[in-house]
């Protein structure tokens, strides 16, 4: 498996084809974490569900000019629009337009989630969506945890997955993706990954892998892309900051260490 891929960005099809079921990635602001596994989803047709952790998060990148896929669509030429579909939970839908009017094309390629929404959910059909992504998993500074995080996000993916491998189906992938900010996610917690995150820290580890568990972690520190952006406006600006390090290295504050 290689991390990043010819341009330096962070290679999201060669990590979703390692076939682990529970990934999570950190890594440095503009590495293409987010870019890189929605267009390889799209790419490959592969029904997506984007997830932050609040609705208000969430019905922020419902709107079209807030789109994640925006960028995606810029450089690609796609035709992607988004639409709510119930209260809460909003549509990736290709479409054209007639007469100056957008006419959605087909069900929806990928939805919009939020995972406060999803705690009072239960027994939808999530049986389309075949990768989870949780995007922003680790809040940073100041923002607040969901009660019982992280028995929230795995009650979600029950909910989506379901009995699917009982049938003989693929699990649900769960990509969970976010920057260097506070450590001590409940997730990573609850999960007994904290530990090892520092120890890859440490020694400048960038995968670990628990086949019998299904988890794959990964800490970027060489990202091509990174070590482009030190010389730039905000990172000249920033140099030996807290949130350089954060931005640019994956490094973890003093602040997010010592809660763990």
């Amino acid at each position: 498996m290689q991390l990043f891929d010819s341009n330096g960005y962070l290679d999201s099809r060669s990590i979703r084809d390692a076939g682990y079921p529970f990934t999570f990635i950190i890594g440095g602001r503009g590495t293409g974490k987010t870019y890189g596994a929605l267009r390889t989803s799209m790419e490959d047709e592969r029904i997506f569900a984007f997830m932050r952790r609040r609705q208000t998060q969430a019905d922020m990148i419902s709107k079209p000019e807030f789109s994640p896929l925006r960028p995606v669509c810029a450089d690609t030429g796609w035709t992607i629009t988004t639409r709510p579909i119930v209260r809460g939970i909003s549509g990736f839908y290709q479409y054209h337009t007639e007469d100056n009017k957008t006419i959605l094309e087909g069900e929806p390629l990928g939805y919009i989630l939020a995972l406060s929404t999803l705690a009072n959910v239960r027994g939808f059909d999530g049986s389309r969506i075949q990768l989870l992504l949780y995007d922003e998993f680790l809040q940073e500074r100041g923002e607040r945890c969901l009660p019982s995080e992280a028995d929230t996000l795995l009650n979600a993916y029950e909910t989506i997955n379901r009995n699917r491998e009982l049938a003989g189906e693929p699990a649900l992938q769960l990509l969970a993706l976010a920057n260097a900010n506070d450590l001590g996610a409940s997730i990573l917690v609850q999960l007994g990954l904290i530990r090892q995150l520092d120890r890859m820290s440490t020694k400048g580890r960038q995968i670990w892998t628990d086949d019998q568990r299904g988890i794959m972690l990964i800490l970027l520190r060489d990202s091509p892309i990174s070590a482009a952006k030190a010389d730039t406006a905000l990172y000249r600006l920033t140099d030996g900051s807290d949130f350089a390090g954060m931005a640019l290295a994956n490094q973890f504050s003093g602040e997010s260490r010592s809660r763990t």
